[in-house]
């Protein structure tokens, strides 16, 4: 199991890359960010706040897709299947290394905030509220974009589910942000709309001939 995680990793490792890049630069403008607090209307932070999880949704919606694709049309999947491990370790690998690479984006990026409100705003456990609940819609939001990738990813095109994974993630964003982004209510969008996906997935890379 170890080295299917570890081969995903290396042939998936410029997201791991991306997503050390993302996770810096997303960190400092939330130090940045601080100025535009005393904006009354905060319109800069709603807009960039907004956009950030839907553009990294399509980054890993790209992995997902690219982990069936480019394992399919490659035949790797066909050779994996000749050695001694199941479908069921293979895809098992393939949503461990998704899931940390979404991870590695979002954890260090919380930590950051944190400081940043201890330091900045340490008697305003509002916007520490604000902060977690936004931060976990974002990492469930990419999750479900990479989620989607794993479905779109057995389409022969390689743009078309990428483009798709980007819609269904943007419609799903806004319904959470029209709903709220409290825990109860990702657990009611968002967590049923990933395990469908991930039983889709399933479905089809057990099924699938290789």
């Amino acid at each position: 199991m170890f080295r299917l995680i570890w081969r995903e990793i290396e042939d998936r490792i410029v997201y791991f890359v991306i997503a050390i890049i993302l996770a810096a630069a997303i960190g400092g403008m939330t130090f940045y960010g601080m100025s535009f607090w005393h904006d009354p209307d905060k319109k800069i932070l709603v807009a960039v706040g907004f956009v950030i999880p839907v553009l990294t949704a399509a980054v890993f919606c790209g992995m997902g897709a690219g982990q069936i694709y480019s394992d399919r049309n490659k035949k790797i999947l066909a050779f994996l299947s000749t050695l001694a491990v199941t479908r069921q370790q293979m895809f098992a690998a393939k949503l461990f290394v998704g899931t940390l690479a979404i991870g590695i984006l979002f954890v260090p990026v919380a930590v950051m905030a944190e400081i940043w409100i201890a330091m900045f705003l340490p008697s305003m456990n509002i916007y520490r509220h604000v902060a977690h609940d936004y931060l976990l819609g974002a990492f469930f939001i990419n999750l479900a974009g990479y989620s989607i990738g794993l479905v779109t990813g057995w389409n022969n095109s390689k743009v078309m589910p990428t483009l798709g994974g980007v819609f269904l993630a943007l419609l799903l964003w806004n319904v959470v942000i029209i709903k709220g982004l409290k825990p109860g209510d990702l657990l009611v969008v968002v967590v049923p709309f990933i395990i469908s996906c991930w039983m889709i997935a399933w479905r089809k890379f057990m099924t699938a001939s290789f």
